[in-house]
């Protein structure tokens, strides 16, 4: 099996997902399609409650393009990941 490509932004789209307070786990060695960020928050109520919110994140560049297996995975869990082409979209989608 041939060694997933590391998308060229992707530190700096990991980097602006940290500074905006997003955990953030690399899953792009999973394969079959699977996309390429988990990324988690946390959010903490003044009464003590938590609520959490999670993604999936695919990250291509400004003309990438989906894979096969991603195609596959898009299909068959439609919603569940989101693509991001740059910090501007992280800032706008997650901020």
């Amino acid at each position: 099996m041939r060694a997933k490509k590391v998308d060229e932004n992707q530190s700096e789209i990991v980097a602006e997902f940290r500074r905006l307070g997003w955990g953030v786990e690399i899953t792009s060695s999973f394969g079959c399609g699977w996309p390429d960020l988990f990324v988690a928050r946390v959010y903490t109520a003044d009464d003590g409650t938590c609520s959490w919110e999670y993604h999936l994140v695919e990250i291509k560049s400004k003309t990438g393009k989906y894979t096969k297996a991603q195609e596959g995975f898009m299909h068959k869990f439609p919603g569940l990941a989101i693509t991001v082409r740059s910090i501007e979209d992280v800032k706008e989608l997650f901020g």
